[in-house]
């Protein structure tokens, strides 16, 4: 009943969207609504979650780093499993940077910059394939896109990859605008399936930023269909068999300007920070309980380029952050717009959504056995 309840109101919500001038944006933590408690085990120094999985056996938290993945009981904390891909040996992938998944609580797929597809099935190899990404990329350099839903398993069987062709060694600019194999899809028996022919919607003036190529999506399996969006941009496409065959402009409350990269080079060595003028999209997420599209949104820092230039890189990646979360329903109408702020010294390590309830990690991590999750219901953040 209170789901239908929940349903209802979401409908009376969007339905008013469209002829609203504005929405008045809502601070996500008036909507805390507790905590849960992982166990930290004494072998993981770093935990980030990204979702959860359910099987027959239960139900799971996901952490995943690189090229490794845990299992922690969604009622208890504890974990139940965890795998690291093998640095050498028959079983290891040849080389790093590699773009992973979690399908279910047995199966974990990665996929790296040289085309090895490997599935493994309960921390066993199950499948190993090479893809000719040559035949793809027309022999530029390409990696997976880091982003959260840039491989995933389809309806079909088949494993949907999305590229992000940033060459990092070009000195000239890594980003061909002109590139257009965002998008390819892997049969395990035949090879490539199909390969995507549509641009990013850049010009010229980000053909030196890597923020411009990183890329986020998710899948509304309700409606099985598989929702994208670039890094900085208002534009979501859904991807069908490689192509695009819908796109929406999104409302984001207020006007977004995006900007290329902030780049310094001396001589042979290149740093890369993104422009703090910029918003710059992190998240998209598909809840099903609440059948919204949660698109998480950084905001634009109060710092100047000069100063951020002259910054270490990893202390520019702690500064205070301030964050939007948009809720759009199916037909992408905003609904709420929630604001949070990760403080400074902290990152955004863990962020996700099941069934209604949004998941942060909690800043100033004091307790070395305990990881601490907090929880965001987000029915009532639209009531």
């Amino acid at each position: 009943m209170r789901s239908l309840l929940v349903c209802a109101l979401f409908l009376i919500l969007f339905s008013c969207s469209d002829n609203s001038p504005s929405i008045k944006p809502a601070n996500l933590f008036d909507f805390e609504s507790g905590q849960f408690i992982i166990n930290k085990p004494s072998d993981s120094n770093i935990l980030m979650f990204t979702g959860t999985v359910e099987s027959d056996s239960g139900r799971y938290f996901v952490s995943e780093t690189t090229n490794k993945y845990e299992l922690f009981d969604f009622e208890t904390g504890l974990r139940k499993f965890s795998f690291q891909i093998p640095f050498d040996g028959p079983e290891a992938m040849k080389r790093s940077m590699n773009g992973t998944a979690m399908i279910s609580p047995a199966e974990y797929v990665a996929f790296n910059q040289i085309g090895q597809f490997h599935s493994y099935v309960n921390g066993r190899l199950n499948r190993d394939i090479h893809i000719n990404l040559s035949e793809i990329t027309q022999h530029k350099f390409t990696q997976i896109s880091k982003g959260t839903g840039n491989l995933t398993k389809l309806s079909t069987g088949k494993y949907q990859v999305v590229l992000n062709p940033f060459d990092i060694m070009d000195p000239n600019g890594g980003f061909d605008t002109e590139f257009s194999a965002w998008v390819f899809q892997i049969d395990l028996e035949k090879g490539i399936s199909c390969v995507s022919n549509f641009n990013s919607p850049y010009d010229e003036s980000f053909h030196d930023s890597p923020s411009a190529t990183l890329t986020l999506g998710t899948r509304n399996h309700a409606q099985d269909e598989y929702w994208f969006m670039y890094a900085l941009s208002d534009s979501v496409y859904r991807i069908e068999d490689c192509k695009i065959v819908q796109n929406h402009k999104l409302d984001s409350g207020n006007e977004v300007i995006y900007y290329p990269d902030v780049v310094t080079r001396n001589g042979r060595n290149t740093q890369w920070n993104s422009n703090p003028k910029n918003h710059k999209n992190i998240k998209l997420f598909y809840d099903n309980k609440t059948s919204t599209f949660l698109r998480v949104l950084e905001l634009p820092k109060k710092i100047n380029e000069e100063d951020l230039k002259a910054m270490d890189v990893r202390k520019a990646s702690k500064l205070k952050s301030d964050y939007q979360i948009l809720i759009y329903d199916q037909q992408w109408n905003l609904g709420a717009i929630l604001n949070f702020t990760i403080p400074e010294g902290n990152n955004l390590e863990s962020c996700f959504v099941h069934e209604g309830i949004f998941y942060l990690n909690q800043p100033n991590q004091e307790n070395e056995d305990e990881y601490v999750l907090m929880k965001f219901d987000l029915t009532k953040a639209i009531i």
